[in-house]
């Protein structure tokens, strides 16, 4: 081996074994993926808009909300979960326009974060929760994020609407509709 070859090889080996550092090192949080349940986020929340309103000031957005560990099915996506709305009274809100049109409410980890995305469709709008999970306590209380609301009407189809919050709250025994 030519001696400058060598110098380059043993340069190179010098610089990759001071960069891999020790094995001891803590390594990174593995990244959460979409299919992944968050468990923590699971069970009861009561929604708040930007200025405190409950329920938000979006559409199809509920009093009340229970994210379920159930998978919605493997058409709504991966890790797609449901989730179930009630209004203050804890009676059951389905998603229907008219007969046969129904929606859907969701819920799942986002890929890459540290949030849910949670989300109320009827199939011509709806909103969007995006709550951040580090921002749940010890006994994980409140979720702080942001929501908007979306619709078919090209004019506005999508609207940021401000800060939201989420509090949990004991699941009640609800009502059908």
């Amino acid at each position: 081996m030519p001696r400058k070859l060598r110098f380059c090889f043993a340069l190179t080996v010098a610089v990759v074994s001071a960069c891999s550092g020790s094995r001891d090192e803590v390594s990174p949080a593995p990244v959460v993926s979409r299919e992944a349940l968050r468990a923590e986020a699971a069970g009861c929340w009561q929604l708040f808009g930007q200025g405190g309103a409950s329920p938000p000031d979006a559409y199809w957005a509920p009093t009340y909300v229970q994210l379920d560990t159930v998978l919605a099915g493997s058409v709504h996506g991966a890790g797609v979960r449901l989730s179930h709305r009630f209004d203050e009274k804890w009676t059951a809100l389905p998603l229907s326009m008219e007969p046969g049109i129904n929606g859907l409410n969701t819920w799942q980890a986002d890929r890459d974060s540290d949030s849910i995305r949670i989300v109320f469709n009827n199939l011509f709008s709806g909103s969007q929760f995006v709550m951040v999970l580090s921002s749940l306590g010890t006994p994980g209380d409140t979720m702080h994020g942001h929501h908007a609301q979306f619709s078919d009407d090209m004019r506005d189809p999508f609207r940021r609407l401000g800060a939201a919050r989420a509090v949990r709250v004991e699941c009640r025994r609800h009502r059908g509709v």
